[in-house]
């Protein structure tokens, strides 16, 4: 089964016109490939945490094993794309094709592990930013193909996969094309007269797809999704660029406006729903960023928008939410959900909320500490939390099973998303490290099922040797935060 033919052509016109039109906006793109020792370092710690997912997938003999070659294709083309300098956004584009035929290309018989294997790639070349925020849209684009893509092929049944796979690619070609079109000078000047356009167009398209696409006339309630999600991230900016007057209240707004959001689509168009409103969301982050508006200087087409984005940062949410919703489904034997009340899971929740509390210190005194040092300190904290994640992920697998696996990775994502908008950091780029940390938690989980087995069938001394060596790493890890973190040398324990 596959989806419709014209369907596939929205998206190639739309991705095709995703690429053009941000180099139609002003300025003159570096389009040479530029490499510095920043992104050499950049690319050494990425490659360092690749490097030990490769050794624990094929130690503990993992299936993902397979498809480790597919995370490094991700990771070297992320790494390569930011070489260039483009404008935000087009490496995001460049990197869903290959996502896309890696997806099946539109098939219903897609390869899972492929797929998410090369999300992984992509993530983990994210970990570790350097002088340049996360890119977060350029991530977004493949992740919402491929985590839905994964959640349809596995919940969807045979005669509806075609009708929510098609939701998901018309979402898709209909954002990147209005994203591209908000960019145009026409639109760049008036903010209401740009939510308007870019709201009516939205809903208008995926009124047409529905009816002349996809031929399900059943289905047009979703364009009411498709215009209110746009509707919904241009209010999250422009609450976002008033935020210099009162920013914990503008936040605490937005943290409960997304949250109505999500329980909204939730409740009404299902966990599909999620995907399609991650997607809409994006179609308002064309405009300038709040702090380029404000100042002489026009911004170069690679920095718009590259720092802190709520729409970003709520996109990112929803689509680590289906990815928790897809672990959840697959392994949870609980039919019914998690049960917090028991112990493991109540304990595994507390763990994932003190995890997600404590960060944002965690980062604050790692990049005061490394305020004296010469080196570049953000390579260093955001890969060792990464390995932190990559450990906790597999070990939760490992001692605490599904459920309460899935009782900390819920914790990590409705905590992290609060602290994110909420807490106290140091720079733009460490407000998405909670997220980030979250998403790179849960596809660990998903990708290492096996554990979860292994786990209930090893005796007691089995475990206690797993609980040494992962006290060995942890401790090693912990004397490297702490020697960054302080700027001295760690004092060697005997």
């Amino acid at each position: 089964m596959t989806v419709a033919s014209p369907l596939l052509i929205w998206l190639a016109l739309a991705c095709g016109a995703g690429l053009v039109l941000p180099f139609l906006t002003g300025g003159k793109p570096a389009l040479r490939w530029q490499w510095t020792s920043v992104q050499t370092q950049q690319l050494v710690w990425g490659g360092s945490l690749l490097g030990l997912a490769a050794l624990l997938a094929v130690g503990l003999q993992l299936a993902v094993a397979q498809s480790l070659g597919f995370a490094l294709a991700g990771f070297v083309a992320m790494a390569v794309l930011s070489g260039f300098r483009l404008p935000v956004g087009v490496p995001g584009i460049l990197l869903l094709i290959p996502a896309f035929f890696l997806g099946g290309a539109g098939d219903a018989l897609i390869p899972i592990q492929n797929v998410q294997a090369y999300l992984l790639g992509l993530l983990l070349a994210q970990v570790a930013p350097s002088e340049r925020s996360f890119r977060w849209l350029d991530f977004l684009w493949p992740a919402i193909f491929a985590v839905g893509s994964v959640w349809i092929s596995l919940t969807s049944a045979q005669n509806t996969w075609a009708n929510q796979q098609g939701l998901l690619l018309l979402a898709i070609a209909i954002a990147v094309f209005l994203r591209g079109v908000s960019l145009l000078p026409a639109l760049s000047g008036s903010k209401p007269l740009q939510a308007l356009f870019i709201c009516v167009m939205s809903g208008l398209l995926a009124w047409l797809g529905i009816q002349n696409v996809l031929l399900q006339p059943g289905l047009s309630p979703w364009a009411f999704l498709f215009a209110g999600g746009s509707l919904l991230g241009f209010g999250l900016s422009a609450l976002e660029s008033s935020s210099s007057s009162k920013p914990v209240a503008i936040r605490a707004v937005q943290l409960l406006l997304l949250g109505l959001a999500t329980l909204v689509v939730s409740r009404l168009f299902g966990s599909t729903g999620w995907l399609v409103l991650a997607a809409s969301l994006l179609s308002a982050t064309g405009s300038v960023p709040n702090k380029a508006a404000h100042s002489n200087l026009q911004p170069s087409l690679d920095q718009q928008p590259a720092g802190f984005s709520v729409v970003g940062l709520a996109s990112l949410f929803l689509v680590g939410r289906v990815l928790l919703q897809t672990f959840i489904v697959q392994f949870n034997p609980n039919v019914t959900g998690i049960n917090i009340t028991h112990p493991y899971a109540s304990a595994a929740l507390y763990g994932g909320f003190a995890f997600m509390l404590l960060l944002p210190s965690l980062l604050k005194a790692a990049k005061t500490g490394s305020e004296t040092q010469t080196t570049s300190p953000h390579g260093f904290l955001p890969v060792v939390l990464g390995a932190v994640a990559l450990l906790s992920a597999g070990l939760a697998n490992y001692f605490l099973h599904a459920e309460a696996t899935g009782s900390f990775l819920t914790a990590l994502w409705v905590t992290g998303v609060g602290v994110s908008l909420l807490g106290t950091f140091t720079d733009e780029q460490s407000c998405f490290a909670p997220l980030q940390l979250a998403f790179l938690a849960t596809l660990t989980c998903v990708l290492s099922p096996e554990l979860i087995e292994a786990g209930n069938l090893a005796d007691k001394t089995e475990k206690l040797w797993v609980l040494a060596g992962a006290f060995v790493a942890y401790s090693a890890l912990a004397v490297l935060i702490q020697k960054k973190g302080s700027g001295r040398q760690a004092i060697p324990v005997a």
